[in-house]
This record gives structure tokens, sequence and C-alpha cells, in this order.
């Protein structure tokens, strides 16, 4: 709310050049997309607290997290997907209790 509430205050005509409300508006905007990153502003306050050992342990997990959604999409596109697909069109059940059937009965 803060950073919102920057940017409608501001205001431009104490910018005296174009060059300058440029880079304004450039750092701006980069600042708002870190705040797009997932746990980028918790990640950070880690780091103010204990250092960046601890938020360099925190960045790794947030990229292994990624790498497993990554492997997930296909492994449920390809494998899981067309299994609940087959077992939909064999049996005449409610779709919830043919996806059920498929994960107790592995």
């Amino acid at each position: 709310t803060r950073f919102t509430l920057h940017i409608f205050t501001f205001q431009w005509h104490r910018l005296p050049s174009a060059p300058q409300r440029w880079l304004h508006w450039k750092r701006e905007t980069v600042s708002f997309l870190t705040v797009l990153i997932p746990w980028e502003l918790r990640i950070k306050e880690i780091e103010s607290h204990f250092g960046s050992g601890v938020a360099s342990h925190f960045t790794f997990l947030r990229w292994l997290m990624w790498v497993n959604t990554m492997i997930a999409i296909p492994l449920v596109a390809f494998v899981i997907g067309p299994e609940v697909s087959v077992a939909l069109l064999t049996y005449h059940h409610p779709p919830i209790i043919v996806i059920l059937v498929i994960i107790l009965a592995r």
C-alpha cells in the first residue's frame, strides 16, 4: 500500500527534465516488479535480520519449488491426465469417485 500511495502522491513537476522522469519511472517499475516475485519481500526481510547466507537458502528453496512445479506440469498432463480421462470414460461414476479410486488403488 505504501508503494501505490507513493505513486499517486508523487508530483511530476518537481523533476526538471524528461530523462530524470524516465529514470524515476524506470526505478519505480523495477521496484513494483520485484513485488510480484513470490516471497521476495519476505526473503529481503529475512536477509536484513539474519544475513545473506540465510536469504540464499530461502532463494534456493524458492528455485526448487519452481523446478518441482515445472516437473509436475508434464507429469500431470501426460501421465495422470490420460489415466483419469480413460477411467472417466470406462467407469460410469461421478468424476470425483473415479479420481479417488485411481489415487487409492495405487
